[in-house]
């Protein structure tokens, strides 16, 4: 894996049931880089929602050049299920 800017946040989540050793319902890993306020890049996928871990490119066009304010990613996230 690339080294990152010190602009860009990494995360991953799952839910499942349990911590350890249990079937995830879903789990989302996130990569965005923010410059100025707006979201320069963004890389997401999700897991265990398909055959095998997919990317969400609508969500990163949905949110690149915006301002990431809990509105504008609600309404990405809508677009993009």
């Amino acid at each position: 894996m690339p080294g990152r800017s010190i602009r860009e946040f990494r995360s991953f989540r799952k839910v499942g049931t349990r911590k350890a050793q249990s079937i995830s319902k879903v789990v989302v890993a996130l990569s965005v880089v923010v410059e100025g306020g707006r979201v320069h890049a963004l890389t997401a996928a999700a897991g265990s929602v398909a055959d095998r871990t997919r990317l969400l490119p609508t969500l990163a066009s949905e949110l690149i050049g915006r301002e990431p304010t809990r509105a504008t990613i609600e309404a990405a996230a809508r677009s993009a299920a």
